[in-house]
């Protein structure tokens, strides 16, 4: 039978082999503390599992520090608990001869315990504290289906569904866990106008309220149900798509809507610098502990490829222990960044803290405020993140820099013709082409008309296809592609 012992903060995990320590941390959820790090000892010594919030019914919502006795080998039936990441759950699906399923059943574990589940789900302390970082979804879909011996990631499939003028736009979504290149990221892509931003707050809307639209959501899975567990919705558009109608924070359904950008929390106005940075420090906080952290880190890599963003205040202070979060000092640090640092930095943190397995994020126009190589580098540190966490976002852009980072089937050309939309693929593969191709293949009768191709257009008219002439009109100022651009439009006149 295994032996728990409950330590204070700070405090050693017990050596003697058997024996589970339950440390105490003092972190604060809006004043109760229910966190507990968890060890087993072997006799090979003291393993870290990870982080496990306890609690019991009747702590109300006024906020309460949960008491445990110093050792115990079963907590009581008011009791119940849950860890706050993938990593716990598969940690003690680790154990040898069964341990795990012990120590779950002795926590009275609600991913694991139907019984304990339906003792919490009515108590406000589960709302409040237990599942402030973990959606409900989660604990009854990946974290119970772990806990019982099922895979850790899961593929699913879906698609939208809009109806246009003679017929039905459909779009059709699949994540493969593990796939190379990653299928967590899709792109809609097309010329101004097509409708993809309409398209993205129609998906929002039916999600949010189904029925409101004719547009659906329509799983393509097993049972019908539609995957998603949370939504988060990322903007930081002058014309923001997600109109403030659509700013509840709960779907219909009880899903958990989150919104990333520069809208209050009405949805009606703007918030200033100082309330961003409290966001961000207040995202930070939650990411700074357990895997949270570990994949806050790996997501900052990739940004940090940003020479003056990784020489920043923020970016030394990357590399500070968990135990030396100083709210102040980052919030004055995030403050000190230029825009697109600092919407690169608040969208990669409210990700981090956000996105589980099968969460659904709409990002519009992330191109925004950012030159390429640091949307190169947000957006293969988002792929990275939706498929460590198996989750999908869907991403509305005019750019060739974020079609590049995903595969061919990820990506869906938005068309139209008069109020006829229509959805295309591509020709060609995507992922690592370069974006010259993918801007010709995507735009090229624009670009054809359009920038400098106009000039070198009138240029060539100008000289009757005399390519010499043309060329001196432009005394030397013209770049290897433009000379190649008017030597054939030069060649097209002349035949």
């Amino acid at each position: 039978m295994l032996h728990f012992r409950v330590l204070t903060r700070g405090a050693f995990p017990a050596q003697k082999a058997g024996v589970v320590s339950l440390i105490r941390d003092n972190w604060d959820d809006y004043g109760f503390k229910t966190l507990f790090k968890l060890y087993y000892s072997s006799e090979d010594g003291a393993e870290e599992l990870g982080f496990v919030k306890i609690a019991k019914t009747g702590m109300g919502d006024e906020g309460l520090r949960t008491k445990l006795p110093t050792s115990f080998t079963l907590l009581e039936q008011d009791a119940f608990s849950v860890g706050q990441d993938r990593e716990y759950y598969e940690k003690l699906r680790e154990l040898p001869n069964g341990l795990g399923q012990q120590v779950l059943a002795a926590l009275r574990d609600i991913a694991y315990d139907q019984h304990a589940f339906a003792v919490a789900i009515g108590e406000p302390v589960l709302h409040i504290s237990l599942l402030r970082s973990v959606d409900v979804r989660t604990v009854t879909d990946q974290f119970r289906r772990i806990v019982h011996g099922g895979s850790v990631l899961d593929s699913y499939r879906f698609a939208y569904k809009v109806p246009t003028e003679g017929g039905q736009l459909s779009l059709g979504f699949e994540v493969q866990p593990e796939a190379n290149p990653p299928t967590n990221v899709h792109v809609l892509i097309g010329s101004n106008g097509v409708g993809k931003t309409t398209l993205l707050r129609g998906m929002a809307g039916s999600l949010q309220e189904p029925g409101r639209t004719d547009a659906s959501w329509v799983s393509e899975g097993d049972g019908g149900e539609l995957p998603f567990v949370n939504l988060v919705k990322v903007s930081f558009s002058a014309f923001d798509p997600f109109d403030h109608f659509y700013m509840a924070d709960r779907t219909k359904e009880g899903r958990r809507v989150s919104y990333v950008g520069l809208r209050d929390g009405g949805g009606s106005g703007l918030r200033n610098d100082q309330e961003l940075a409290r966001d961000f420090t207040d995202s930070l906080r939650l990411c700074w502990f357990g895997p949270r952290h570990d994949r806050w880190r790996a997501a900052m890599a990739h940004l940090y490829r940003d020479p003056l963003l990784a020489e920043s205040e923020i970016g030394r202070f990357a590399a500070a222990s968990p135990d030396d979060f100083d709210a102040e000092y980052i919030g004055c640090a995030f403050s000190k960044l230029s825009s697109g640092h600092k919407i690169a930095l608040l969208t990669v943190t409210k990700l981090v803290q956000m996105v589980n397995e099968k969460s659904l994020v709409l990002i519009d126009e992330p191109e925004s405020h950012l030159h390429p190589p640091l949307l190169s580098a947000l957006m293969r540190a988002i792929s990275d993140l939706m498929e460590e966490r198996n989750g999908i976002a869907i991403v509305a852009t005019h750019s060739p820099v974020v079609l590049q980072e995903v595969p061919r089937s990820c990506v869906h050309l938005i068309s139209r013709s008069g109020r006829r939309l229509g959805v295309h693929s591509l020709d060609v593969e995507t992922f690592g082409e370069s974006t010259g191709v993918l801007t010709s293949m995507v735009f090229g009768l624009e670009v054809s008309h359009t920038g400098f191709h106009a000039l070198l257009k009138d240029a060539a008219t100008l000289e009757r296809g005399d390519y010499d002439r043309a060329l001196a009109r432009f005394r030397g100022q013209l770049g290897g592609e433009g000379r190649a651009v008017l030597r054939s439009l030069c060649y097209g006149l002349q035949g």
